[in-house]
């Protein structure tokens, strides 16, 4: 089984908030690729902005189907 890759790209509105992607363990730069897990199984992908002011955290679960 193959697993998809797809660029992840964060755009936040403040254009100097920084950005920080995590899946399965591993830390990610903003638009960088990554392999989604294809095992039908929700895994989380985190994004967290950090504007200076305040930092909002968001989780998003990807399933990807196996096969």
């Amino acid at each position: 089984a193959t697993n998809a890759k797809d660029a992840v790209v964060a755009s936040p509105n403040q254009a100097k908030a920084k950005v920080a992607i995590s899946y399965q363990g591993k830390n990610y730069a903003n638009g960088a690729t990554i392999t989604w897990v294809a095992d039908s199984t929700a895994h989380p992908l985190t994004v967290t902005v950090d504007n200076g002011a305040s930092v909002l955290t968001y989780t998003v679960n990807v399933t990807k189907a196996a096969g």
